[in-house]
Formats: C-alpha cells, structure tokens, sequence
C-alpha cells in the first residue's frame, strides 16, 4: 500500500468518525469503536479536536504523496510542527505502509532450499515449535493487548465489561497470533489477575484506550 492509498483509507476512516460523532457517540465510545480499528488515542484525539491542523497535515501528505517523496522526506517535512499528535499519524500511515509491504513479500514464491536429511528436519521441526511457543504464548499477548488497549483510570465512572473487553481482544487477536483468542473464562482469570476480583464481570477505574 503506498502513502496515497494510506490516505485514502485514512480518509474513509475520517468520516467514519465524523458519522459517528452525528449519530451522536459520546468521545469516550468513539475513542473505544476507533481504537477497534486500529486508531490509537493521540490520532482520535487528532480527528476530533485538532481538525485544522489535521487538515493542513493531509493537504501537504498529498502533495508529497503526489511528489513520491519518501519517509524520511516526509517526516522532515512535517517536523517543524514538532507536534505528537502529528507524529502519531505518520505512525499510522506508515505502519499501514509497511505492513502490506511486508505481507507482499511473504507472499512471493520462496526459492527452493537444499533438501534436508530425516533427522535435520526433526531438529528444524522442534526449534519451530520451540519459536512458535514463544511466540504465541497466550499469556505474553494477553500482556500485550492489556499495556496496548487497557487503561487504569481514577474515574470511577469509567466501568469496564468483560464483554466489551473480549470483542476487543477478538479484533486485536486477530492481527497478532494464529491461535485461538482465549475464552471469557480465561480472560477472566488474566483480569482477575491484573485488576482484582470485579463485581459481576465488570471492573471500575478501568477503560479501553
């Protein structure tokens, strides 16, 4: 995907925020559905209360974009601002960038490796599974998706459901591992863990970012 086609999902991502502001989302809901989609909070925070310089920022993308200026270019470009919430956009369309790039590659054909013996191959096979263990241990992405998408608050109106959390995890789990997301009783133990014991599936002072 390159930086135009970045900005035009980014784009369409926009005035999927502006419907839901008309349809009348409160900005803590709207910061939870847009973080569903890969926004972080610096970048709602951007689309919602800064759209001037948001704006200018997209004008003068597209004008690179148009002038096949590379990141590094880009990001030079812009660092004047010296503005976080900018750099949090970069972020988010260069990741997108780089992330089709690099599914691209995987998906070209690999060339023919030399042929293995029996018992290289066995070796190979349990140092696979040795990595993959690693890294798709269900506990080290639950302490992922936690530090990413759960915050600890002192609002004690900010009140968390374990449903609300899982059809999170569902959408992040997707992006990061192969195997099954955890179930709500698993992912009740892990929380259970981190917060304490919550009142009817539910935990206060804690919020989605």
């Amino acid at each position: 995907m390159s930086l135009s086609e970045s900005l035009s999902q980014f784009l369409f991502d926009l005035e999927t925020s502006d419907l839901l502001t008309s349809l009348g989302r409160s900005p803590k809901e709207l910061n939870q559905e847009m973080c569903e989609l890969g926004m972080s909070s610096e970048l709602v925070n951007l689309m919602t209360n800064n759209r001037r310089i948001l704006n200018s920022v997209l004008l003068r993308l597209r004008l690179l974009s148009e002038a096949n200026k590379q990141e590094d270019n880009v990001r030079s470009s812009l660092s004047r601002l010296n503005n976080n919430l900018v750099k949090s956009l970069l972020d988010h369309l260069y990741l997108q960038h780089k992330t089709v790039k690099n599914s691209e590659l995987l998906q070209e054909s690999p060339q023919e490796s030399p042929q293995e013996s029996p018992q290289e191959s066995a070796l190979n096979t349990d140092d696979q599974v040795d990595e993959n263990s690693d890294e798709d241990d269900e506990n080290v992405l639950l302490n992922n998706f936690f530090n990413e998408c759960v915050q600890q608050t002192k609002d004690a109106t900010d009140v968390l459901r374990l449903s609300d959390i899982q059809t999170t995890l569902n959408n992040w789990w997707v992006n990061e591992s192969s195997i099954d997301v955890p179930s709500k009783p698993t992912l009740k133990t892990y929380l259970t863990e981190r917060l304490g014991k919550g009142k009817k599936s539910t935990w206060t002072n804690v919020a989605l970012n």
